[in-house]
């Protein structure tokens, strides 16, 4: 099972950053790689006399902000050496940002979103496990996924082209303590660490790849891939298979016939046995199914987009042997059922009225020639 452990950070002077790390990995990190690290540093002599040595020996785990460089050394050669997995992290000028009257929390929330969205790639069940800290609640982190969730599904018009995966998520909250959050500690740390001039505790994670991004806005973006990273999921699709000027082509009939095919594809997964990957969805499915023909049941435009969108990759319903021009049309279909969601722009609006209409009209047919 994925895991993706999520800490925070302010960063220490002289760049006064703010942001999250996230650790993330494919087999659930265990107790025993910090047993052997607490272990390592127990039976080094240099550790005899040294305080905080002693400190983090007594606690049996690992803080990186208060250990030695001697307790880093021996978790940082456990990171390196036994953990394949990815770290994602995005982070803050609070100087900048607050100038754009962004708070602390609202730029937490954000880039503990953009950490984790990276993370998302997968059709299989998903551990996001967080520090614990105030305010942090089941209540706060369901409201965070729901958010998470709609932003991604928002960008889906703009960019029809990118993969968004809606595995099933398990929120958790956990101490300090956790293996993983540790290890996420230490390398978020790092990362303070090399933003202000110091590479050094990075490179001895002795990362595979390594991405660093200025954004200009004051935003950071700042990635390394560890051993052998995560599962890659195949993509089957990209930007060339977006035909150039899309408004061009597609016209009422083809609207129409996006919202057919989004039914067809609900109909088939609320009747036949659906995939692992998408069960958690069946609740969903099974009440639109039930309501399609329901004029009482409002807003079935945005629900049948929403889930539409969100199997589309879980499913797949492109894979390795779909055609060229079905790819084309079911990525159209992925732009403009994801157009109807946009509520702030004008044509989003219109074509959701526009299919609205054409759903209700529908069903007065059908009654009437019953």
């Amino acid at each position: 099972m994925r895991t993706i452990y999520l800490d925070e950070s302010e960063f220490s002077p002289p760049n006064n950053y703010i942001g999250y790390g996230a650790l993330v990995v494919d087999n659930k990190l265990t107790d025993q790689l910090i047993i052997n690290a607490i272990n390592s540093l127990k039976q080094d002599k240099d550790s005899y006399n040294n305080n905080l040595d002693q400190r983090t020996i007594s606690k049996n785990y690992f803080h990186a902000s208060a250990d030695s460089k001697n307790g880093h050394s021996h978790l940082c050669r456990q990171i390196s050496k036994y953990i394949d997995g990815e770290f994602y992290s995005n982070y803050f000028d609070l100087k900048i940002m607050k100038q754009k009257k962004y708070d602390s929390n609202i730029l937490l929330k954000l880039s503990s979103k953009l950490s984790s969205m990276k993370a998302l790639n997968t059709i299989n069940e998903v551990d996001i496990i967080f520090e614990r800290r105030d305010g942090l609640s089941n209540e706060s982190l369901n409201r965070w996924l729901e958010e998470l969730e709609n932003d991604l599904i928002l960008t889906t018009y703009d960019q029809p082209y990118m993969p968004n995966y809606f595995p099933k998520v398990n929120l958790i909250i956990s101490d300090k303590n956790n293996p993983g959050i540790q290890c996420c500690d230490f390398v978020l740390w790092a990362v303070n660490r090399f933003v202000n001039n110091d590479s050094t505790w990075i490179d001895r994670l002795d990362y595979r790849v390594y991405w660093f991004c200025d954004m200009k806005d004051g935003g950071y973006d700042f990635s390394i891939s560890l051993n052998k990273g995560i599962n890659d999921i195949v993509y089957n699709y990209s930007k060339s298979d977006i035909p150039k000027n899309p408004d061009n082509l597609v016209n009422h009939e083809m609207l129409i016939k996006f919202y057919l095919y989004a039914n067809k594809i609900i109909e088939y997964y609320s009747i036949n046995n659906i995939p692992s990957s998408i069960k958690h969805f069946r609740m969903n499915i099974i009440k639109l199914y039930q309501n399609r023909n329901n004029i009482q049941f409002h807003n079935y435009i945005d629900n049948l987009s929403r889930i539409y969108l969100k199997l589309f990759d879980m499913v797949p319903l492109i894979d390795g042997n779909t055609t060229k021009e079905d790819k084309e049309f079911l990525l159209l279909s992925k732009k403009y059922l994801g157009l109807t969601l946009r509520h702030e722009l004008i044509n989003g609006v219109r074509t959701n009225h526009y299919l609205t209409k054409c759903r209700l009209n529908q069903i007065q047919n059908n009654i009437n020639q019953e």
